[in-house]
């Protein structure tokens, strides 16, 4: 009989701990904005636009103007080591 117990305190404290974690997200903003922390300016934010819209419409020239004349493009293709880089527009 103690077993049985023990087994139906378990399956009630699983229960609760299923219940607790399915229960339905807070409503409103993770946390307050903080008006001193800044993700990127507006220019770096078009910048990024146009660069990886030009990316996508594949014109690799609009692309490649985007970027600064030393860019270091890694590509992921391997570890830090032996990956592809392209260096330079050139």
């Amino acid at each position: 009989m103690k077993s049985l117990d023990s087994f139906m305190k378990q399956t009630a404290l699983t229960l609760c701990v299923i219940a607790a974690a399915c229960a339905a997200p807070a409503e409103g903003p993770a946390a307050e904005e903080n008006p001193d922390y800044e993700i990127g300016t507006t220019e770096y934010s078009d910048l990024s636009v146009k660069s990886l819209s030009a990316w996508t419409q594949l014109d690799f020239d609009a692309w490649a103007a985007t970027m600064s004349d030393d860019v270091e493009f890694y590509f992921p293709d391997g570890d830090a080591g032996t990956r592809t880089s392209l260096i330079g527009k050139a």
